[in-house]
């Protein structure tokens, strides 16, 4: 169970899609504890999302141990989940909805969904509110994707390449903003991506992804 102490506790994770090609992941081992901010960096096929995909509960663990608030996540999605916001690399889903359909709709998940704070944020990125979500820009798919994650004040934010298709003003200043706000209230986000600028600006730590294990875990 929960203790509090440590969010995500990974251990010994292995997995293999194609026995032919061996494992993506060889025991990969790391830890993340309310309050940080940490950078999941690698190269493209490195592993970076199929480590995300077990945090979700998406894919059961072949080796080792993933715990999310001390549960497996395939076994309890509705627990784990109720307190993870997450934002996927795919930006589709639900295409037809819009920016405004989709809070309600997704309101009704989360007994902590905060709609005025969803509203403010919608208001602040400047996202078209009566617009089809498949007839917005990938950047701005990405920004109502993230609304969504954070609405409901999740102790934990999950974001697989977050900062795909925005601008870098907008990068800096809604990323930076989300991020820093959740480590200060004591949450903890974990977030891929491969630019550099991004991760030294709102990171604490650095966990390096290669070869199928985690060769770096680093204070930035």
């Amino acid at each position: 169970m929960d203790d509090g102490s440590t969010y995500i506790s990974v251990k010994d994770l292995v997995c293999e899609y194609d026995p032919d090609d061996g494992p993506v992941l060889r025991g990969v081992t790391f830890d993340i504890s309310p309050g940080e901010v940490v950078a999941l960096m690698g190269e493209n096929g490195a592993g970076k999302t199929t480590i995300i995909r077990h945090l979700i509960g998406m894919f059961v663990p072949q080796r080792g141990d993933v715990r999310v608030f001390g549960l497996l996540p395939y076994r309890y999605p509705e627990r784990v989940l109720a307190r993870i916001g997450y934002l996927s690399e795919d930006r589709s889903g639900f295409d037809w909805m819009t920016t405004d359909d989709l809070m309600w709709f997704l309101s009704a998940f989360y007994p902590t969904w905060d709609m005025e704070y969803a509203n403010t944020l919608i208001d602040a990125y400047r996202i078209p509110r009566a617009n089809a979500l498949g007839d917005l820009s990938r950047g701005q798919r990405a920004q109502v994707g993230l609304v969504a994650a954070v609405a409901h004040h999740p102790d934990l934010l999950v974001l697989d390449e977050p900062s795909a298709g925005i601008d870098a003003v907008a990068r800096r200043d809604i990323l930076s903003e989300v991020m820093r706000n959740a480590a200060e209230q004591g949450r903890a986000v974990l977030f891929s991506s491969h630019l550099l600028n991004e991760v030294e600006e709102v990171a604490d730590r650095v966990l390096l992804l290669r070869d199928g294990m985690i060769q770096i875990d680093e204070p930035l």
